[in-house]
């Protein structure tokens, strides 16, 4: 049975379709990757399934509780790291809907209150509290920043840290998740996935990162970028590379055979076309000058020439009733060529006893010297530096104490 349908649903944004004609269906302990190139249809796709849009044409529908993590975090003014959680998760919502259900019961209404209470129940509304000290407290988001901090005076890392919090916190039947991988460090990404592989209801999720859904998913659904339309693999992500696979080579031998016999019927029915035209006129031609006297003979030749015509009729009509096979379509594929630049410094970067603070985080002091050419891979936890460490070098942030240098950056 399925906790989430969708059926013949479309969308435009005025002439460009978006979403074309998509059914979709999702059962209890589904995990689902949703994958098309960027820019397709995705994350319209996600709202259209939470009910954040509506569709041209179709329905959708749903049992149970659905929960929808976007790709952007906004924050609100003057809210705390809790507050921020708890609208996050739709617990704020849903102690709102408890709390005026319980105000409209105390004065002899209140008709909604058992599905208020059931529906805050059911999200995990009522330990709370207690889950996202504990959440927050493991991703390394300390309890006492839940109260005392904003969500946008936390760095880059944090800000990670605290879009993972909100999955690992919500509870609904099916969840659906706009590229939650994003930014995440490996400690990050090994919890995101023990969470999706172990989470009780559905999933959705949009992602780039091949790995996490080999690892993950039990199907892959791809919209399409020139039909808009949906196709769903099961098996994962191995199957789905493999299937795919199949489904081109076979798409390509259709398109082949069905080349090959079009070209074949266009070639013979011009060919009977023309030899009926050169019947027609040199049986013209012989009556004009009378060099056949015989009638029977004129009107046989003229009557092949009519046959040839009929013959090239019956081949146009196999041409009509011929079915159509798409060619395949190549997706899009950014191909970037960089002109070389000129030799600058030998020296690229240099930090010399550099200390650099920013929020939460100090560094330093660092004595550091990158020369030209080489190349570096900095890594660590979310919000132990790295955003900022960058951000010293290139200048944009200014150094609590020490020098730094720069070549001839390109």
């Amino acid at each position: 049975m399925s906790v989430l349908t969708a059926r013949n649903i479309s969308l435009s944004f005025g002439p460009r379709t978006v979403i074309s004609e998509v059914d979709f269906d999702v059962s209890p302990g589904d995990r689902v990757g949703l994958i098309a190139p960027n820019g397709v249809g995705k994350s319209t796709l996600l709202r259209l399934l939470s009910g954040e849009l509506q569709p041209e044409t179709g329905s959708v529908s749903s049992t149970g509780t659905l929960a929808h993590l976007t790709q952007e975090t906004l924050h609100q003014p003057g809210e705390s790291l809790r507050d921020h959680l708890a609208r996050r998760t739709g617990v704020a919502k849903a102690d709102e809907w408890l709390q005026r259900s319980a105000e409209a019961l105390a004065e002899g209404g209140g008709q909604d209150y058992p599905d208020a209470l059931d529906h805050w129940t059911a999200i995990g509304a009522g330990d709370f509290d207690e889950r996202a000290d504990a959440v927050c407290e493991r991703l390394g988001l300390s309890a006492d920043l839940l109260d005392g901090r904003a969500p946008d005076e936390l760095s880059g890392g944090q800000q990670a840290r605290l879009r993972l919090a909100a999955v690992l916190l919500t509870r609904a039947d099916v969840l659906l998740l706009d590229e939650p991988t994003n930014d995440l460090d490996a400690t990050g990404l090994d919890l995101l996935e023990s969470h999706v592989t172990g989470y009780q209801g559905a999933i959705v999720l949009v992602s780039h990162d091949r790995e996490f859904l080999a690892r993950t998913t039990t199907a892959i659904a791809e919209l399409d970028e020139f039909s808009h339309k949906l196709a769903v693999f099961g098996g994962g992500w191995d199957a789905y590379v493999e299937e795919k696979a199949n489904a081109g080579r076979r798409a390509q031998e259709e398109y082949e055979a069905y080349a090959t016999k079009r070209d074949s019927l266009v070639q013979r029915s011009r060919q009977v076309k023309e030899w009926s035209r050169q019947g027609v006129r040199r049986a013209g031609n012989a009556k004009a000058r009378n060099d056949e006297p015989d009638k029977n003979i004129r009107a046989g030749r003229k009557q092949a020439a009519e046959n040839l015509m009929a013959k090239a009729s019956v081949v146009d009509r196999q041409l009509e009733r011929l079915e159509v096979a798409e060619e395949p379509r190549e997706a899009w594929e950014l191909r970037l060529t960089l002109p070389s630049a000129g030799r600058g410094s030998s020296v690229a970067f240099t930090l010399r006893q550099a200390v650099v603070s920013r929020g939460d985080v100090t560094l330093g002091p660092i004595d550091l010297t990158i020369g030209g050419g080489e190349r570096w891979r900095i890594t660590g936890p979310n919000g132990s530096g790295k955003s900022t460490l960058l951000g010293a070098l290139l200048g944009r942030i200014p150094l609590v104490s020490g020098a730094a240098r720069s070549g001839r950056v390109s």
